[in-house]
Order: C-alpha cells, then sequence, then structure tokens
C-alpha cells in the first residue's frame, strides 16, 4: 500500500503528466489503452473528411489512430498537460506543418474551437478529472455538429477505485450508465454502451476475475443547438 501522499501525487500525475512520472505514463500508454483505445476509435467510425477531435490525448496515440482515419481531414487534440502538448507537437510536427493536425492546451470545461465544427470527438479514461460532468459534456455538444458522435473510453469504478493511481480528491468514479445518462440530458440521441471491451492487457488491472470493466459510451446524432 502507497502512502496517502504518494498516492495523491501518482494520481495528480495520471491527470497532468509530467516530470519521469510522465515520462513513464508516455511509455507504457499504448500497453494499458490499447483494447479501450480501438474499441472507442471503432464506435466511432471516422469518414476521410471528418474533423476530428481528441480531449486529453496524452502521449498522442488516438490522435495517431485518427489520423491514420481521416486522410483528407483533421485531428484536433486539445490536452491540460503543457507538457503533453509540447511532446505531441514534436510527435505530429509534420502532419501539423501539412495542416492535418492541430494540437491545443486547453480545459475540457473551455474548449478552444468553435461551436459546430468537429464531427466526431473522443476522451480516453479522462472522464474521472471531469467534476462536474455536464459542462464538459455541454462543452462536447457545443463544438460537435449535428448528427456527430462522441465516445468515451472509460474504466468501470469497480476496478479502478483499487488501483495505485486512484485518489478521491483528483478522480470523480463515474459508472457508464451515469455518463450515458448524462449525454442523454445534453440530448444525444442513440447513446449506447459496449461493456465487453477485452481488459487483458488493461493498464494491468490487478483483478482480472472482475467481469468486463472497459466500457465505451457512444452518444450520437447530436440535435441542433437551441437557445
Amino acid at each position: 500500500m502507497f502512502p496517502e501522499a504518494l498516492t495523491r501525487y501518482f494520481a495528480d500525475v495520471a491527470r497532468r503528466p509530467r516530470g519521469i512520472f510522465g515520462w513513464l505514463f508516455c511509455r507504457r500508454w499504448p500497453e494499458m489503452h490499447a483494447n479501450l483505445l480501438q474499441a472507442t476509435m471503432d464506435a466511432l467510425d471516422i469518414g476521410p473528411r471528418h474533423r476530428v477531435l481528441e480531449v486529453g490525448f496524452g502521449p498522442g496515440e488516438g490522435i495517431a489512430n485518427a489520423l491514420s482515419q481521416a486522410t483528407a481531414g483533421t485531428v484536433i487534440g486539445v490536452d491540460l498537460s503543457g507538457a503533453m502538448v509540447r511532446r505531441t507537437k514534436r510527435r505530429f510536427r509534420k502532419a501539423i506543418a501539412d495542416g492535418q493536425c492541430q494540437v491545443l492546451q486547453g480545459d475540457a470545461n473551455a474548449l478552444p474551437l468553435e461551436s459546430s465544427s468537429v464531427d466526431r470527438a473522443f476522451a480516453l479514461n479522462v472522464v474521472y478529472f471531469w467534476d462536474p460532468l455536464p459542462p464538459v459534456i455541454a462543452e462536447f455538444r457545443r463544438v460537435l455538429r449535428p448528427g456527430g458522435r462522441l465516445a468515451l473510453g472509460m474504466v468501470e469504478p469497480e476496478a479502478l477505485e483499487d488501483q495505485p493511481v486512484y485518489h478521491p480528491d483528483v478522480f470523480t468514479l463515474y459508472t457508464s450508465t451515469q455518463l450515458a445518462d448524462a449525454l442523454q440530458q445534453e440530448r444525444f440521441s442513440a447513446v449506447n454502451i459496449q461493456h465487453d471491451v477485452p481488459h487483458r492487457r488493461a493498464g494491468g488491472l490487478r483483478n482480472q476475475r472482475l467481469p468486463p470493466v472497459l466500457s465505451t459510451v457512444l452518444g450520437t446524432g447530436v440535435h441542433p443547438m437551441t437557445r
């Protein structure tokens, strides 16, 4: 069992990666999140000309995946961590120079994008840092075009709260059902939950006897905004 102060620090680095532990996080990200990333991208159904947004991109694996699909479109990444923004700008410097990618520092509560400007949006394992949740979902709805899709990949609370990075001062645990309800309240339609994401490589979750604990929550068919 880690000391409380150390667990709090790990949790804060998970929220905003930096320093040596942020570097280690980047090294482990592909193994930790590969299955959840694939399930989330499959749910989005990205087209070649789509404008795609990822919030909380970390080391940029989601951006890379989206770029491989939106070959004639644009992929935008927004992250709270300055260290991740700098690292990801270096990684995708050619795509940025070619106008295929934008990497921005910003907060999910106030996305630095125009309204109705993206076709697809997603976030992986960052919903725990959105408290309160409704303003962030409202921001996704604002930037998505009518008919756009939002996919949120997450670990269910029963698995996450037992992990070394979890600290209640930093993480807010949501179930996939709560996320789905939040999307419906913001008038996303055709909201569904995929629970059967394989989790054998999901970040070394300790209790492999758990039922599937990775979920993708997908909201589609965003209605036109009304005031």
